[in-house]
C-alpha cells in the first residue's frame, strides 16, 4: 500500500527536510538532517584546501 502526501513549504530550499520530518521516524530523520549538514561541509573543506593551496604556491615567499 502506497500513501502520498503533499508537502507544503513557503522555502522551495526547505522542501526535503521537511519531507524527512513528516515522513520518517524522530531518529531517522535526525540521522537525515546530520548527513545534509556534512554533505554542506565537505564542498567548504574542498574549497578551503584550493584556497590554501593557492596561497601558498603564488601568494607566499620566503
Amino acid at each position: 500500500m502506497v500513501v502520498l502526501r503533499r508537502i507544503t513549504v513557503q522555502n522551495g530550499q526547505l522542501a526535503v527536510p521537511q519531507l524527512f520530518e513528516e515522513m520518517f521516524p524522530d531518529w531517522f530523520a535526525g540521522v537525515a538532517f546530520a548527513a545534509i549538514g556534512i554533505g554542506a561541509l565537505v564542498p567548504a573543506a574542498i574549497m578551503s584546501i584550493a584556497a590554501a593551496n593557492l596561497f601558498t604556491r603564488n601568494i607566499y615567499k620566503d
